[in-house]
């Protein structure tokens, strides 16, 4: 399994109160933008607005964003040239985004409108980085 078909399987099943998988989502995320798959050793020192991460040394090196949380940390990693709808609908916040000729097409129902971005974005980040040559 891909790391980005984990990150939708951990955002299509997590609960928007669990703090702790929400940060295990957001460390993943920072690892698939920033292509830096260590996120086994990004231990969680919260403050606010997010948490940094600490290498085997014990040393603080990186901040990383509340993507799950945050309309901010979606907004800094939307793909360029994309076109976003979020709507409300029967109970879940539902996101869709397309690409300006209308050929990919990436969609989520999720509890929360930052966990339903974030979903279409990881999508549309993986298909930019398969398709893009």
């Amino acid at each position: 399994m891909t790391e980005a078909k984990k990150m939708l399987e951990l955002i299509e099943s997590v609960d928007p109160d669990d703090t702790d998988a929400l940060n295990e989502i957001d460390a993943r995320v920072w690892c698939l933008v920033n292509d830096d798959w260590d996120y086994e050793t990004h231990f969680k020192k919260p403050f606010s607005g997010g948490f940094t991460s600490k290498n085997g040394d014990g040393k603080y090196l990186k901040y990383i964003p509340e993507y799950t949380r945050s309309r901010d940390a979606l907004k800094a990693i939307r793909p360029e040239g994309w076109q976003w709808v979020v709507e409300y609908i029967g109970g879940e916040y539902y996101c869709c985004l397309h690409d300006k000729y209308l050929d990919s097409v990436f969609s989520c129902d999720a509890p929360t409108e930052e966990l339903a971005e974030l979903h279409a974005i990881i999508q549309a980040i993986e298909w930019e980085r398969n398709n893009n040559d």
